[in-house]
């Protein structure tokens, strides 16, 4: 297994569609910066809704700038990543290896799925460090600052776990999608035609509602959760994507004919 692993970060790497990905991320991020910082553009003022606002400061620029990260995380980024490396050896072929190696199937498609988990933390973590360290250097200092519209006052201390909670959070729904991709991929072959169909339940999960739509407008029910409690709208659909998902992925997996 830990080969496999080892063997599936190889090929991560040499994939430039990761490299274009973590790219736009990195635009992203500047651009947040440029934007919140410049007085002509977003003016230091941040958005929780269209009617919920606030100052940008040294300790709650991570939220904002997690939330405009989510959109493009999580409808362009992860289902880009995810259906590339699943369905990608598919179509490639490669998963023909498989029969000629010591290894069962599941433990191979385990093997993949940690290593896009992985993947995703190093993303999610590396973002967080460098907003919260611009937040700091560039934003204006305070001491304590609220969040969303709870009137808890968070010192400097509060104010970062708060926002690693939203990392977490945000964590554990890309897991969720990494689930549904690896059901997808199981049975689609092709990675563009993956990577439509988990776009579309994506955006069709808007429609849908009653708690499903987190998995890509995330930002608004974790931030409800942390500041107001509300917990049945994330981790309900988001477990329950997460577990169906990976048991029906492996699955199908172990039935696929990887001769053809």
């Amino acid at each position: 297994m830990k080969e496999l692993i080892i063997s599936e970060f190889s090929r991560m790497r040499s994939r430039k569609k990761n490299k274009v990905c973590l790219l736009i991320m990195l635009f992203s991020f500047i651009f947040s910066v440029i934007w919140y910082k410049t007085s002509f553009l977003g003016c230091g003022i941040g958005f929780y809704a269209p009617n919920i606002k606030a100052e940008i400061n040294s300790l709650n620029f991570t939220v904002f700038f997690l939330k405009d990260m989510t959109f493009i995380l999580f409808i362009l980024v992860l289902p880009m990543l995810f259906t590339d490396s699943l369905s990608g050896e598919f179509e490639s072929g490669e998963y023909r290896l498989i029969l000629t190696r010591p290894y069962t199937r599941t433990e191979l498609w385990l093997s993949k799925l940690i290593v896009q988990c992985l993947f995703t933390m190093f993303i999610l973590v590396t973002f967080f460090i460098l907003s919260t360290i611009i937040g700091y250097v560039i934003f204006p200092k305070v001491i304590t600052t609220t969040f969303y519209t709870s009137s808890k006052v968070y010192n400097a201390t509060a104010a970062f776990v708060y926002n690693f909670k939203i990392i977490v959070l945000l964590y554990l729904v890309s897991n969720a999608i990494l689930a549904i991709a690896a059901l997808i991929s199981s049975i689609i072959p092709k990675v563009v035609a993956s990577f439509i169909i988990l776009l579309s339940f994506l955006i069709g999960s808007v429609y849908v509602g009653q708690g499903v739509d987190i998995l890509i407008m995330p930002f608004n029910k974790i931030i409800r959760l942390l500041s107001l409690g509300e917990r049945q709208e994330v981790y309900i659909p988001v477990i329950g994507f997460l577990i169906i998902g990976l048991a029906l992925s492996i699955l199908v997996f172990n039935k696929k004919d990887l001769r053809i």
